[in-house]
């Protein structure tokens, strides 16, 4: 018999219930491997491993590749799947805050995984303790630890990003888990239309582009969150625009959890969350922050403006010089994903010390490298410019460095 489904009354127990039911069917003292897509089935099997503190493990992406990569890291480890959790319906919530937050926050031991952009995923531990005083900070840095919204993530929950804003948040305030994950716009218009209360929309920039023309008929939105790339503060003016809600940005990585906020329609500076310090030195940023153990030196580069406030520079190793002349790579994405008409683009560097692009557009070539060159430097022109079908981003947005040489290698031998 199907368990009946939870609507916007469910008691916490339902959670609860659901965590016991795994128990029978998971292997003790084995780290676990969370694939679960459903939110809600994702949190059953943290909240379980915390239980019976064991380590869980949350890959990059869910391609089989790097599930793949990871059971080679952990021979021992088990995958766990949807299928090993309840069903649950369309649009089930769990009121917040949960409960026992003391024990899971003890016990809950995670390793998270950069994206692989800058090469190999990089592994990094989580505890309870750490994610709860995190989320404590940003939710009193953002004004929402009191909101009762529901939150809805359009990214993996196996994502930092995801995993602290549409998880950990909710468990540690007045918002509330939800375990549908939409992606088209269509989607999102129909899953908001349905919530029987104000709904916090998290999501990244590519996907809030994609949204923008169905943005004026979303019903219940509070607000918008986004992250994993900088949000270009145009958009971010049209969508409030389009929405009449405010558009918050997040900064953070794997390495230190989110740490920063901003109102991009409005201000380019970060503002830091109480208790966090960035220190800019010669040698990189360091990050010190209540929740973590150590300094942290940051791969990207910030400039104090003087208020308290950061200006974002890019990553220090994706500064490059052309010609005599310096740039970032994520500066010349911006400019190239700016242009009307394109639908995705990126630099990259090449062999030849220049630059190289891809780009999905149904603009031409030189209607193209015109209106590039209307907003950039003549030497960073992309040399070589390929046109592809679709640039192959994780569901966060990110390219891994793997997939990224795998196209530009197949399309080499054209």
């Amino acid at each position: 018999m199907k368990p009946p489904p939870m609507g916007s009354g469910t008691p916490p127990e339902e959670l609860q219930r659901r965590i016991a039911a795994l128990a029978p069917g998971l292997p003790r003292r084995r780290p676990l491997v969370n694939l679960c897509r459903d939110r809600i089935r994702f949190t059953a099997v943290l909240l379980h491993a915390a239980c019976r503190r064991q380590r869980c493990l949350l890959p990059p992406t869910h391609s089989p590749a790097a599930v793949a990569e990871l059971q080679a890291r952990f021979p021992d480890a088990v995958l766990v799947t949807d299928d090993a959790v309840d069903p649950a319906p369309a649009f089930p919530c769990l009121p917040s805050p949960w409960p026992p937050l003391r024990r899971w926050r003890v016990r809950l031991r995670l390793m998270c995984f950069t994206s692989g952009s800058s090469g190999r995923p990089a592994a990094w531990e989580k505890t309870g303790a750490m994610l709860v005083r995190g989320a404590r900070c940003a939710l009193a840095a953002l004004g929402l630890g009191e909101r009762d919204w529901d939150v809805v993530a359009t990214t993996p929950a196996q994502h930092l990003f995801a995993l602290e804003t549409a998880v950990i948040w909710p468990l540690c305030s007045r918002l509330r888990l939800t375990a549908a994950r939409p992606f088209y716009p269509e989607d999102i218009r129909r899953l908001l239309a349905r919530s029987p209360r104000p709904v916090l929309l998290v999501s990244t920039p590519l996907q809030l582009r994609a949204c923008l023309g169905s943005a004026p008929r979303w019903r219940n939105l509070a607000g918008i969150l986004s992250a994993t790339a900088p949000l270009d503060p145009g958009l971010a003016q049209e969508l409030e625009t389009a929405t009449g809600r405010p558009v918050w940005e997040i900064y953070g990585s794997t390495e230190t959890q989110s740490l920063a906020w901003r109102h991009p329609a409005r201000e380019e500076g970060w503002r830091p969350y109480p208790g966090v310090r960035l220190d800019c030195g010669t040698e990189g940023v360091t990050v010190r922050a209540p929740w973590l153990p150590r300094p942290v030196v940051l791969a990207d580069r910030f400039e104090p403006l003087g208020d308290g406030r950061l200006r974002l520079l890019g990553r220090s190793q994706e500064l490059i010089k052309v010609g005599g002349k310096r740039i970032a790579l994520g500066e010349l994405n911006h400019h190239l994903q700016a242009i009307d008409g394109v639908e995705d683009g990126l630099f990259f560097p090449t062999e030849t010390n220049r630059v190289g692009a891809l780009v999905v557009s149904r603009l031409d070539r030189r209607t193209l490298l015109a209106r590039l060159r209307q907003r950039i430097d003549p030497v960073f022109l992309p040399r070589p410019l390929l046109f592809v079908e679709a640039i192959p981003r994780t569901p966060t947005g990110k390219v891994r460095q793997a997939d990224l040489e795998a196209l530009l290698s197949r399309l080499r031998r054209r």
